[in-house]
């Protein structure tokens, strides 16, 4: 089984932090299931153990009584969340123990001690979440399995399948942005920038139109 650490689709009005509370809930109730976790970008893991650190006691007592506390207002939402959550006393006492207050490293691998791996966007601006996330999952591999943007989903697949900041390669995915290319000028000539022949040469072009060191 795998944990999207991601957001709940649910009905509207429900907060950011409802959603990831009973997602992370879910994730707890089926803790020794979790093998992987899917997450688009490193930081949302972070943000989910962040809540875990914040709601600790909340989340116990909900898996202790195998209810939602007021917190969680919409309605949706809870009637999902009570096909899910049973009363759990074992499970709620573990997560405490597994939660000191001062030791939160390996906190992944001591809730969820079946994670062979963690996988999503690791490198760009992701990597200042590496530090921290090694740390509260240090014995599980990192895997950053694609170069991931907002305007067009997937650019680059990592062929490794590793996450090391010296060692990931990407291969560009053809299948979802367009890529458009400049050639390479030489500003350092404003006479040859300057040239008609130049700025006709200096076109985009696409990726099957690319010249390999071609330079203006």
């Amino acid at each position: 089984m795998r944990f999207f650490a991601a957001m709940m689709k649910c009905v509207y009005p429900v907060t950011h932090n409802q959603r990831m509370y009973c997602h992370l809930t879910c994730a707890l109730v089926q803790a020794t299931k979790i093998v992987k976790i899917d997450t688009f970008f490193a930081s949302i893991v972070v943000k989910l153990i962040h809540i875990l650190q914040s709601s600790l006691h909340e989340i116990c007592d909900d898996l202790r009584q195998g209810r939602l506390n007021d917190k969680t207002t919409n309605l949706e939402v809870r009637k999902a969340m009570e096909k899910i959550l049973k009363p759990n006393p074992k499970l709620a006492s573990m997560i405490k123990r597994e939660c000191p207050k001062n030791n939160w490293a390996c906190v992944i691998s001591r809730i969820w001690p079946n994670t062979m791996f963690i996988i999503g966007v690791l490198n760009g601006s992701m990597q200042q979440y590496v530090p921290i996330l090694k740390y509260f999952a240090r014995d599980i591999q990192l895997i950053s399995f694609c170069y991931f943007v907002n305007e067009c989903n997937i650019v680059d697949l990592n062929l490794e399948l590793d996450y090391a900041s010296n060692k990931v390669e990407y291969m560009i995915w053809l299948e979802t942005p367009y890529f458009e290319f400049n050639p390479f000028v030489d500003a350092s000539n404003n006479d040859n920038f300057n040239n008609d022949n130049t700025r006709e040469a200096f076109q985009v072009v696409d990726l099957a139109n690319v010249e390999l060191e071609k330079k203006i």
